[in-house]
């Protein structure tokens, strides 16, 4: 899988849930494990909107878009 955001974000860090896989976390792509993975977003210090878009081969690409606010509102 591959991971790309856009917007008011960033990604900090990617996993599958495999306590044995020690590959680094900060890339952007990742070999699923029973058909999972988590990608962890880090909001911008702006308000607006960050989209996250996940891509696997055979698969159509997933897409979430989430708010942004200013830290505190």
């Amino acid at each position: 899988m591959t991971f790309e955001i856009e917007g008011a974000g960033e990604l900090a860090g990617v996993a599958d849930g495999n306590p044995h896989n020690v590959d680094r976390f900060q890339q952007p792509r990742r070999h699923t494990w029973h058909g999972e993975a988590l990608a962890i977003l880090r909001p911008a210090k702006r308000p607006g909107r960050v989209t996250l878009t996940a891509k696997a081969s055979r698969l159509r690409p997933a897409r979430l878009a989430l708010p942004v606010t200013e830290a505190g509102a």
